[in-house]
């Protein structure tokens, strides 16, 4: 796996995300654990001040208060999301940095992926919160629901564009829609089943309240499978990331270094021309010669700049045949 950059199939998709969990999972699972356990922390207690406000019964006396009531309820409903928001942003940002250094310095540092992470993590949390405005604003109709889905699917390597390329909000939409062109269904297609893998993992795992006091309130379930999948989920779309750069732009692992040192630098990336190979032919017979070939594989004139050997020459002489052949 160590030498192998895309692109990847399904399969190899599947295979490498796990490959690349179990190799880091404790350095992951570190990585995404925090941000996890923030996340819900901070939606058990807005619920239950929720339930609070709902079971008071002078709330819903009067009509005023039943929408003042309705309007806070709102607004910390709105305030949950966007926190879990930008947390949940700032944890992909992190993530995402690690794998690049699994694949650039065959090392993950809990510490260079935060501090990386926080260079990039405003433009993507603006990018993240349009996508998200755009895509809600779509499912408040029937109408909207699949022109929601449409676009979800096609900005979803936002983050990604910033991150490794220094895009801002526009360049990062437009990057993402352009990468996904022609790949809509396969994109659709490999999300719904790293999805139902995740799901498949998490259904066990939620076991785990039955076992757990009645008055607990707290799903630590939901938590436990939140920190084991993110990982996964986070790994996958990186991975399928790269193979859409492979297939489109010949991304190799020299770019991916410079995207990450740009990264760390917070500057856009550079990529150094790569090397033309400009094909060599024979001088006596024409043939064309495979890269650091020292004599014709047809003819056997010597073709490197240095004199033959005696015997070599003799060979080629006598025999027209490759002398290394011989």
């Amino acid at each position: 796996m160590t030498g192998f950059f895309g692109p990847w199939d399904l399969g190899r998709l599947i295979s490498d995300a796990f490959g690349i969990y179990r190799k880091h999972w404790l350095l992951f699972i570190a990585i995404v654990a925090p941000f996890i356990v923030v996340i819900d922390i901070i939606s058990w207690r807005l619920t239950l001040s929720i339930d609070n406000w709902s079971s008071l019964p002078d709330l819903y006396n009067s009509s005023s208060l039943a929408f003042t009531a309705l309007f806070v309820i709102m607004g910390y409903l709105l305030l949950d999301m966007l926190i879990a928001m930008v947390i949940e942003t700032m944890m992909n940002c992190s993530f995402i940095h690690a794998i690049g250094q699994r694949y650039t310095t065959q090392k993950v540092s809990i510490g260079s992926a935060f501090n990386s992470a926080v260079k990039r993590v405003l433009t993507a949390i603006m990018a993240v919160l349009l996508r998200g405005i755009v895509i809600a604003a779509l499912t408040m109709t029937v109408i909207g629901i699949p022109f929601a889905i449409y676009f979800y699917i096609k900005w979803v390597f936002v983050t990604h564009s910033i991150l490794f390329e220094g895009k801002n909000v526009p360049e990062s939409l437009s990057k993402s829609g352009e990468m996904v062109n022609n790949n809509w269904w396969r994109i659709l297609g490999y999300i719904i089943v790293i999805a139902l893998i995740a799901v498949l993992i998490a259904i066990p795992i939620t076991f785990i309240d039955m076992l757990l006091p009645a008055y607990t309130s707290y799903n630590i379930a939901a938590t436990v499978a939140g920190v084991l999948i993110a990982p996964i989920t986070i790994i996958a779309t990186t991975l399928i990331y790269f193979t859409l750069r492979v297939e489109k732009e010949g991304y190799h692992i020299g770019r991916l270094a410079a995207d990450m040192q740009a990264w760390d630098a917070d500057r856009k990336p550079y990529y150094a021309p790569d090397p033309v190979i400009r094909p060599s032919y024979c001088s006596r017979c024409g043939q064309q010669l495979a890269p650091h070939t020292k004599f014709c594989p047809n003819c056997g004139k010597q073709v490197n700049g240095s004199p033959p050997s005696s015997e070599a020459s003799d060979s080629q002489e006598s025999s027209g045949n490759d002398p290394e052949a011989e």
